[in-house]
């Protein structure tokens, strides 16, 4: 793709244009990360650009805002030119452009220092506000006054929550400060792209340092979780408060899966609304996993959550403090109904909440947690039942023993019950033989 991205500027160059490599591709170039779009920014116009790339077929859909996609190997390539932007609408995006014949000019619009920078065909940086040295630094900050850039785009707020999250940069502190102050512009920002820039920070390898210092900004759209913030647990089990505690866990985890990590942020934001106290004055909070599971529904809702996750999520928080994997039918009863996938994010759960305890919990719990993680690679290397399509007997072998309709359901799912408990060898001749047993024993009629 940078390949294909230097070429596109020599073509420019070659008709007389200026022409640079601008934005993600710049940062995450001198970071030595991957680089997944080549962005191109150019003082040529849309028409001049099209004239250059006569011989391509085109994306037009940006064109209003000064952008032509150029296809090459079905990849779309957008081509930008230098650009003012005008007055912005709710907080999101610009009403109109104008458009420039100066770099200054379009990097100035840009959000951060390390997302202002451009090179050129000769490799050559062009850095007018300081990128390279907060690249350097590991900071954030925003390009001119962070105020400005905030009340333009919203949605800026949380790409440098992101940012922090994903690079363990810090927010430079005027930019922090911007951020909290404009946080409420957030409301008018659709949830779908709130749901998508904190679904990349929550998995971030630095997101819990985040989500401690950007706290205000990420309570203004997940509000629920601002209770647990400072709540104290009254438990020898716990060293600190439900949202630190959530936070240490978060930063334990070494699955960085979306399911994973959304479930733990969310995993105890119930724990606030069912704290108790015994005759000691030690704190207990039962029936939390159920209220954090209904707090959970109305964040992924509100949030707009894909399906999947949501459900993975939900279920999540719902199991991540009962004794499934105690033994492993309990837990092939679980993989039975939400497969084996889930388990292992159950697991990884447990390992990062338990790691969150205090010394003397994380010591209470640890057996438990092994036991879990013994259990599955048991059934994961001995390459045991735990799905029902995995017996050796079919419908038809059923059928062929007479049975029909709701009884063959019922004596399929026997059957498979006595597989899980490991009462009898998943093999056909046995399974046929006990399941004339169970036929008689249920007094069924057959032919």
């Amino acid at each position: 793709m940078e390949k294909v991205s230097l070429n596109l500027l020599k073509q420019l160059n070659t008709a007389g244009f200026e022409a640079y490599i601008v934005g993600g591709a710049v940062r995450n170039k001198l970071l030595s990360l991957d680089v997944n779009d080549y962005d191109i920014t150019t003082n040529a116009t849309p028409d001049q650009i099209k004239k250059v790339f006569k011989d391509y077929s085109f994306v037009e859909s940006g064109i209003k805002h000064g952008t032509v996609g150029i296809i090459v190997d079905n990849h779309v390539y957008e081509v930008t030119t230098y650009r003012i932007d005008g007055e912005y609408e709710g907080h999101r995006r610009p009403e109109r452009v104008e458009f420039s014949d100066s770099l200054r000019d379009d990097l100035k619009r840009r959000d951060f220092t390390i997302n202002a920078m451009a090179y050129s065909t000769d490799g050559k940086i062009v850095d007018y506000f300081g990128g390279i040295d907060d690249l350097n630094n590991r900071i954030i900050r925003a390009v001119g006054n962070p105020q400005e850039r905030f009340t333009e785009d919203a949605l800026r707020i949380l790409r440098a929550l992101r940012f922090s999250a994903c690079y363990g940069f810090a927010i430079e502190k005027d930019t922090l400060s911007a951020m909290i102050e404009c946080k409420g512009y957030l409301n008018e920002v659709s949830k779908e792209r709130i749901f998508n820039e904190l679904n990349l920070a929550v998995c971030g390898e630095f997101a819990a340092q985040a989500f401690y210092d950007c706290r205000q900004v990420l309570f203004e759209v997940i509000k629920e979780l601002e209770k647990s913030d400072g709540f104290n647990q009254y438990s020898l089990s716990h060293d600190y408060d439900v949202y630190n505690h959530t936070l240490s866990a978060l930063r334990a985890c070494k699955n960085r899966k979306p399911s994973i990590c959304w479930a733990i942020l969310l995993h105890d934001i119930g724990k606030p609304d069912c704290l108790v106290f015994d005759e000691r004055g030690i704190g207990h909070t039962p029936g939390h996993m159920e209220r954090s599971y209904e707090i959970a529904k109305l964040i992924t809702d509100r949030l707009k959550f894909p399906k999947k996750l949501q459900a993975q999520v939900l279920q999540l928080v719902l199991d991540h403090d009962r004794s499934i994997g105690d033994s492993k039918y309990s837990l092939k009863k679980y993989m039975s109904i939400y497969g084996k996938e889930l388990a292992y994010d159950l697991y990884y759960l447990k390992v990062a909440d338990n790691l969150a305890h205090s010394s003397y919990g994380t010591k209470r719990y640890a057996a438990k947690v092994k036991r879990f993680k013994d259990n599955l690679d048991e059934i994961e290397v001995n390459n045991e039942v735990y799905q029902i399509s995995q017996m050796d007997i079919s419908g038809n072998d059923l059928l062929a023993l007479g049975l029909e309709g709701k009884v063959l359901g019922e004596v399929k799912n026997i059957l498979f019950d006595l597989v899980l408990s490991q009462k009898v060898e998943n093999e056909k001749n046995k399974l046929i033989f006990t399941c004339n047993q169970i036929i008689k024993n249920l007094k069924i009629a057959y032919k």
